[in-house]
């Protein structure tokens, strides 16, 4: 009983975000035929659940690399739509006008205004723009002689852009010559360490603009100071920050990430799929999950307990029956050798419904879900991590 209302939210959830925005007739309201690959990986233990948000995202990867078509969980649990930069920009074609016309206390604070407006916003930021907002505010403050302060100002942008150059038409040699020595200022700064990671893992990380793979990624060594971080998902609630690199002590950013709205059920769904009895015929719990997504094929994989850390792989046909089982293989290294299975299974499917393949023994025991009411709390993992704390503001400039 639990389980069909697990499958009712998720289904009702799925319909309300697709439900289109006029009447339409009886005719064009049907359910399109069922498609595309729905990939879940379920953690046997409590170590394996909190990596095996990565190996989903990698065996996801390597599905598409091999040509798989896969569901846009994006299209299916669309994100919260991303806050409006209009006023950023605003408060910096401001600063600019007021540049131009030598006001340039005025001037100063707008670009200020708009560097802490992004910074306030770190998922929607793009560091390439803030680190142009910090350059002019820079370039400004040095014109007024406060070269301490255009100091930090430059450093700040080149530790977001490392390509970042003032505009030579609009600046002299003197804003040139101090974002020089601020590049190397930069080039000279101490070291300090940055660890990744967010529960669930497997979110795609993104560091001072450039992609850095899934979570949790390899510890990073960087120039001490601000720098960006951004963390997605699909069926997350996207996570940025902007966190201090220091060099007494490594810095941790290990957010909890918020699933969106129904897709905490369809986690909780394939972890009932795991739990169920493994047999020649197609289980009624993957045709529902299948149903709830209008997926043609659902991929399960499960990561095992113990120190070799075990993975397998279930894929089920949910129109013609036909199943693949007993694919093992290393979650370290053998993602691309299963994806290569699933893709030879999909495209040369056996002849007849429920394929005949020897299941191996499960390993360990089966992680059974509640219910509904603690989906939510176990999509997420045992650690729950606090978001880090808010950036301090800089003394010199009065930013966060």
């Amino acid at each position: 009983m639990r389980h069909c209302l697990l499958l009712a939210s998720l289904l009702a959830t799925i319909c309300t975000a697709a439900e289109p925005s006029a009447p339409t007739s009886q005719s064009s309201a049907r359910q399109p035929a069922p498609a595309g690959v729905a990939v879940f990986a379920v953690g046997l233990d409590t170590v394996a659940k909190q990596s095996v948000g990565r190996l989903e995202a990698e065996l996801s990867q390597a599905l598409r690399a091999k040509g798989a078509k896969l569901l846009d969980i994006e299209v299916l649990f669309p994100p919260p739509a991303p806050a409006s930069l209009e006023e950023g920009d605003k408060l910096f074609e401001e600063g600019r006008q007021l540049l131009d016309n030598l006001d340039l206390e005025a001037a100063a604070d707008s670009f200020t205004a708009s560097a802490v407006f992004l910074i306030k916003r770190p998922v929607e930021a793009k560091p390439a723009r803030l680190s142009e907002v910090l350059t002019f505010l820079g370039a400004t403050l040095l014109m007024q002689g406060d070269k301490a302060g255009a100091k930090v100002a430059f450093i700040r942008a080149l530790l977001l852009n490392s390509e970042a150059q003032p505009t030579s038409e609009l600046f002299g040699p003197d804003v040139a010559d101090a974002f020089t020595a601020a590049r190397l200022n930069v080039s000279n700064l101490p070291k300090g360490k940055l660890s990744i990671d967010s529960v669930p893992s497997g979110a795609a990380v993104t560091l001072d603009g450039e992609p850095l793979g899934f979570s949790p990624t390899a510890e990073q060594e960087l120039p001490i100071g601000r720098h960006h971080i951004i963390l997605t998902r699909p069926g997350y609630v996207p996570f940025g920050a902007f966190p201090d690199i220091v060099a007494a002590k490594p810095t941790e950013v290990h957010p909890l990430l918020e699933p969106l709205p129904g897709y905490a059920e369809a986690v909780a769904a394939a972890e009932k799929l795991a739990s169920a009895p493994q047999g020649e015929q197609l289980l009624p719990e993957a045709r529902a999950l299948g149903a709830a997504l209008g997926a043609r094929t659902l991929v399960l994989a499960t990561l095992g307990t113990g120190a070799e850390r075990p993975a397998s792989l279930w894929a089920w046909d949910l129109l013609s029956g036909n199943r693949l089982s007993g694919v093992r293989f290393d979650p370290d290294t053998g993602s691309a050798d299963a994806a290569a299975q699933v893709k030879r299974w999909l495209d040369q499917p056996p002849p007849t419904a429920a394929a005949k393949l020897e299941l191996p023994p499960l390993l360990g025991k089966w992680w059974f879900w509640a219910g509904v009411g603690g989906a939510a709390a176990a999509v997420t993992g045992v650690a729950l991590l606090a978001r880090p704390a808010g950036p301090k503001p800089d003394l010199v400039l009065g930013l966060p």
